[in-house]
């Protein structure tokens, strides 16, 4: 049994944690912890196997507080668990067993736990998975190996990445020269576009080359264009989409697979990179998502799930502030909770978002529910 030890400064992060391990028998949690003096006084007194921790802790961060846990209980490993890509390197220089993206998904967890198992029981890895790469497009660029936690890409320039992705969002396809051109180097005039162009395909080759990633990029139609081919390789975006539309109707028989789509959307296609024509595909798996992750919440909500369903709609918010919809949805959960400060505040939270940021006034559908359960509970 490897005994497990959660640190996160959210209750609701500490509970959907729990949660999610007590689909593993071989896990048992013997603690938790929502601050790094009461983690690393239980690490002292329990020395457990494994720390969840999450990276962001009050009053010490924490990559010091694992630091530290190490001295107290030098057999423990790290778990790291953050929002934050950016935290990944320094935390494998702490000789992190593993960190996790929040919102962790089902799958993604499972990967973790097995690799506990194999530190701790020296069982072999399932073979089929060995090979496999796949390629994340859902939030930060990235991309991973038999499992493991993924890797950003190393371009040499910011072109190299954005042909890259230009490619890869039209493989399979033939993609003109002159279309690249007038994309990357409008500017310059065909003999100079040209030479930063076959520069930069053969940076990204060797990019791909040093990565171990089977992704070719050829010269086609006697170099008036080029084509990319990425069957090789799992794209997370096409995995994502897929699995959404050959789901079944929602019911509690199958909202933990409802739930593993919903956590694999980790973020908007191409994440935060600014590419004009990356809108249309953002918008499109943008609209899918909300739409599945209401269908969820409300079933939930049917189902008397209510803290499943506050937990979805608050990572919802997250990725998109402006979405009244969710927001009215969420107040009347926290309403029905008896949550009513939390109500308020997630009012408080939209308005500020949708009038001081947007500049536009709020829904009439949203003031009236509002105002009417203000009136409802001053008596008047």
């Amino acid at each position: 049994m490897i005994r497990a030890l959660l640190a996160d400064d959210e209750e609701l992060a500490l509970y959907q944690m729990q949660k999610m391990l007590a689909a593993h028998p071989g896990i048992q949690v013997e603690g938790c912890a929502m601050e790094p003096a009461g983690t690393l006084e239980l690490a002292s007194a329990l020395q457990p196997d494994v720390v969840f921790l999450d990276i962001h802790m009050p009053d010490m961060n924490g990559l010091r507080t694992a630091e530290l846990i190490q001295q107290v209980s030098p057999k423990t490993d790290i778990v790291f668990v953050t929002a934050y890509e950016a935290y990944a390197l320094e935390a494998f220089e702490l000789n992190a067993l593993d960190y996790l993206l929040k919102p962790i998904s089902m799958d993604r967890l499972a990967k973790t736990v097995r690799r506990m198992e194999e530190r701790f029981t020296g069982s072999i890895q399932d073979g089929a998975a060995l090979g496999e790469v796949r390629l994340h497009l859902l939030g930060s660029v990235t991309y991973s190996k038999n499992g493991l936690a993924p890797q950003p890409f190393k371009w040499r320039t910011t072109k190299a990445q954005e042909l890259f992705l230009y490619l890869l969002h039209h493989r399979n396809r033939f993609v003109g020269k002159d279309e690249i051109l007038q994309l990357l180097w409008p500017d310059f005039d065909s003999k100079k576009g040209s030479t930063h162009l076959y520069t930069t395909v053969y940076q990204i080759k060797q990019c791909l080359k040093q990565a171990c990633l089977e992704i070719s990029i050829h010269n086609v139609s006697s170099g008036e264009g080029y084509m990319l081919e990425a069957d090789k390789v799992r794209i997370d975006a096409v995995e994502w989409e897929e699995g959404i539309r050959c789901m079944k109707e929602f019911s509690p028989a199958n909202h933990l697979l409802h739930q593993k789509w919903f956590d694999m959307y980790r973020g908007e296609y191409l994440g935060a990179l600014d590419y004009l024509w990356a809108e249309g595909e953002r918008e499109r798996l943008r609209i899918i998502w909300l739409h599945h992750a209401s269908q969820l919440a409300d079933s939930y909500r049917e189902d008397g799930l209510v803290l499943e369903a506050v937990i979805l709609l608050k990572r919802m918010l997250e990725l998109h502030p402006y979405y009244e919809e969710g927001y009215l949805i969420l107040m009347k959960l926290y309403d029905q909770m008896g949550e009513h400060s939390a109500a308020e505040a997630c009012f408080s939270e939209l308005k500020h978002n949708v009038e001081e940021e947007l500049g536009v006034k709020l829904s009439p559908e949203v003031l009236q529910w509002y105002y009417s359960r203000r009136r409802e509970k001053s008596g008047t």
